[in-house]
């Protein structure tokens, strides 16, 4: 992909196994120094510094104060019936240390669609000031909040069926989400607005 901003904001969404976290692994790969949010326990300790709790999560980011590259990867507790204060609060620390690319795995368990957290609204609105760029993804569209699409630079539709997600996809790309259905597994719409959908795989590729 050309011409990717340190403020750009990224979506990736797609059934399970559709490759649209393999995609953002990719996006990501071009930012030196990023915050990775692993809702579903896929990264592993090889990938970056894995943090267990919001403790350890703090101290990393307080210790890549001066790092020109670091990778994070915060893990939420299972066990914990409800994460989305500590995501809140993790937000908030992100939006004032800034300069990093942070990505957000099934964006829908911290956003339904009535409902949304304060500094992560502040980052999607507000990021661009201190240098954030954002990467979603999600199996359920249908059940995020719209804002994140609304706000998206890019927009990677894999494969969806379900009447609710196709709807949050033509929101923003139109027609062209009818095409989610007969797609493969590894291939995308891509949207960027001003431009034409295309039709890519999740090595960023043409198709």
């Amino acid at each position: 992909m050309n011409g990717l901003s340190s403020t750009d904001i990224f979506l990736s969404l797609g059934r399970r196994g559709s490759g649209k976290s393999y995609l953002l692994r990719r996006i990501s790969a071009a930012y030196p120094r990023k915050v990775i949010f692993d809702s579903l326990g896929e990264y592993t300790d090889t990938d970056g510094s894995l943090c267990y709790s919001f403790e350890e999560f703090t101290q990393a980011v307080l210790n890549t104060e001066h790092d020109s590259s670091f990778t994070i990867i915060f893990r939420f507790d299972p066990e914990k019936e409800d994460s989305r204060p500590e995501f809140n609060e993790a937000l908030r620390i992100l939006w004032y240390r800034g300069n990093c690319f942070v990505l957000i795995e099934e964006i829908q368990l911290f956003a339904s669609t009535h409902a949304m957290p304060l500094w992560l609204k502040n980052a999607l609105l507000t990021g661009r000031h201190r240098n954030l760029a954002l990467g979603f993804s999600t199996q359920r569209p249908g059940e995020c909040h719209k804002t994140i699409i609304s706000q998206a630079n890019h927009v990677f539709a894999g494969s969806l069926h379900e009447k609710n997600d196709l709807d949050y996809v033509r929101s923003v790309v139109g027609e062209g989400a009818y095409q989610c259905p007969l797609l493969q597994p590894r291939q995308f719409i891509y949207f960027r607005p001003g431009q034409e959908i295309t039709k890519i795989n999740n090595d960023l590729a043409l198709i």
